[in-house]
């Protein structure tokens, strides 16, 4: 997060023990100093940090996070930008190996806007990405259910064919991250007869929302060349795929698993009630 947030670190800022300050333990807690070039994305960070442990699929989710923003008047001239690389969880003061253990859960990367997987598997408009917006690649098999069940779908796992680039936003509605289930839902449609963009067919992707309070919230989003249906909660838009064949089982199980949840939530409104 501090990566994406284009986050700091003040090399000459040193710990008790002399150790660099981007990320340091005391006892089993562990801590970061994190500096941004503006108040308004230290709160945007600090943000990402309170609703992680809220969020199922989070590699902070069920942990505890305290957090403090202050103003920082002087800092030395060689800031250095924060990276996944510069935490090391093999270290020995590194208790539980924290980052390491949570992110083989997690079935998110980051897909730059060069890569074929944006310029082809994005269902959202580009201008949402730009300037410096990366799309998240989405999972329709999960990393989770590729690894637990390993002879059936472990060879998903690292298949572009079985990957969406949606922003965050997106993808946290189509796997209910930030909302109490998936408010969004895929099925693949028709299926291009021959290649049209180099060896990849165009594949039909048919777009559900859970309810009418949704629809510009999440249609809006959708690409140019995106069209209505008569079901005022459907529209159809489409991205590129060198194996539809993969991608429609893929795209199937996810349908089927998000709509198993949505039951699933609407079930026990009335028992609450």
């Amino acid at each position: 997060m501090a990566t994406l947030r284009i986050g700091y670190y003040d090399p000459v800022r040193r710990t008790r023990d002399k150790k660099n300050v981007a990320f340091w333990y005391e006892d089993k807690k562990l801590y970061f100093h994190v500096l941004f070039e503006t108040k308004e994305t230290a709160l945007l960070f600090e943000t990402d940090l309170r609703i992680g442990p809220q969020t199922l699929g989070s590699e902070l989710y069920d942990q505890v996070v305290e957090t403090r923003v202050e103003q920082i008047n002087a800092v030395s001239a060689g800031l250095q930008r924060v990276f996944h690389t510069d935490y090391v969880p093999d270290e020995s003061d590194s208790p539980e190996k924290t980052i390491s253990s949570v992110s083989l859960t997690t079935s998110v990367s980051i897909l730059d806007p060069l890569t074929d997987e944006f310029k082809y598997q994005r269902i959202e408009h580009k201008n949402l990405f730009i300037p410096y917006g990366k799309a998240e690649s989405c999972h329709l098999v999960s990393k989770k259910q590729s690894r637990d069940h390993k002879r059936k779908y472990a060879k998903y796992d690292r298949d572009p064919n079985n990957w969406l680039a949606l922003s965050r936003e997106m993808h946290g509605w189509y796997e209910g991250l930030n909302t109490q289930l998936p408010i969004v839902n895929m099925l693949s449609g028709s299926v291009e007869k021959n290649p049209s963009i180099g060896n990849r067919r165009k594949v039909e992707v048919i777009v559900k929302v859970v309810d009418a309070q949704c629809t510009d919230l999440v249609f809006s989003r959708l690409k140019n060349g995106s069209t209505k249906t008569d079901d005022p909660l459907v529209m159809k838009t489409f991205v590129y795929l060198e194996n539809p064949e993969t991608f429609r089982f893929c795209m199937r199980w996810k349908y089927d698993d998000n709509d198993t949840r949505q039951r699933s939530f609407f079930d026990m409104i009335p028992a609450a009630n």
